[in-house]
């Protein structure tokens, strides 16, 4: 993009505009009309984007939910009881141990999306998937799965998980000082994996 005195000039990626004109150009005079007072921000605000996100469907919101990391509002949004191949999946998803952290429903998802919708995408998923084994995700430091999960907790990459990762993934209510084995305030892999097997000091 390039600007002179009466010209606003767009260079166009003709990969994507394989019929279009390789540079455009706009008259600044309409623009610049235009009343500061009218001018709208390039970046929606968070009363807006909650405004529109509760103008789409349901289903959609808790998809958006899902892949934003709010179990709880998948919960909430869809109820307990899934009616369909997609509600039951992101509602045994929203049980794992990213989201609420309750295999036995996580299971019983799983299990109804199986026997109830196994020749759609999400019941192929589901029964590709074992039932969870307590060695899954507590094999020591080296297990690639507990290194994904404290990876996707670990949001900002340190290394370990803050008060307020913690806060973020368990709720305000939830104490990890049960867990803080050494005290230093956060959790290294192996205090952890003591959180997803369910054991503290």
């Amino acid at each position: 993009m390039a600007v002179d005195s009466q010209h606003v000039w767009l260079g166009a990626d003709l990969g994507l505009l394989p019929n279009g004109a390789p540079v455009l150009v706009l008259e600044k005079t309409g623009l610049m009309a235009v009343p500061a007072g009218r001018w709208v921000a390039d970046e929606i605000g968070t009363e807006e984007r909650e405004r529109r996100l509760g103008e789409r469907p349901v289903r959609e919101q808790a998809v958006q939910a899902f892949f934003s990391g709010n179990a709880a509002r998948v919960v909430d949004l869809l109820g307990a009881e899934g009616t369909d191949a997609e509600s039951l999946f992101l509602l045994a998803f929203a049980h794992d141990p990213l989201g609420l952290d309750d295999p036995m429903k996580r299971e019983a998802y799983l299990s109804r999306l199986r026997k109830d919708f196994p020749d759609s995408p999400y019941g192929e998923v589901a029964r590709g998937l074992k039932p969870p084994a307590k060695t899954d995700a507590s094999v020591g430091g080296g297990s690639s799965v507990l290194q994904t999960l404290f990876k996707r907790r670990d949001t900002n990459g340190d290394g370990r998980i803050s008060d307020a990762e913690w806060t973020e993934w368990k709720g305000a209510g939830a104490d990890m000082k049960a867990f803080d084995v050494d005290g230093d305030g956060v959790l290294g892999i192996e205090e952890f994996d003591a959180v997803l097997r369910g054991t503290s000091r």
